[in-house]
């Protein structure tokens, strides 16, 4: 799909990352994971993405990829949503272009 299509997994381009930003559903710390899988030590499923095509005359530089929320809901014994929320921070800019004379 990615080849195809010349979209970017801003995943993919953000290098080594923790192993538990690694899966966005199921993950063992999410309230939601069945027990079942939690016990048996499980991982989760990476099945929610950020996706870009940076286009012939753009430039897009990740910056950051992370899970920006808290395991818990303060004040809670549960998560947010059985999907890991995920954020992308990008810098897009035109790409500077060269003039010969």
């Amino acid at each position: 799909m990615l080849s195809v299509s010349g979209l970017v997994d801003a995943f993919a381009e953000a290098g080594e990352v923790p192993k538990e930003m690694t899966t966005t559903n199921e993950s063992l710390k999410n309230s939601y994971t069945p027990a079942s899988l939690v016990k048996k030590n499980i991982p989760g499923k990476r099945i929610d993405y950020i996706m870009y095509h940076p286009g012939s005359k753009i430039e897009v530089d990740l910056k950051k990829y992370n899970l920006p929320l808290p395991e818990r809901v303060p004040n809670r014994s549960f998560s947010y949503s059985d999907h890991e929320a995920i954020e992308a921070t990008l810098i897009v800019n035109k790409k500077r272009t060269c003039m010969s004379f």
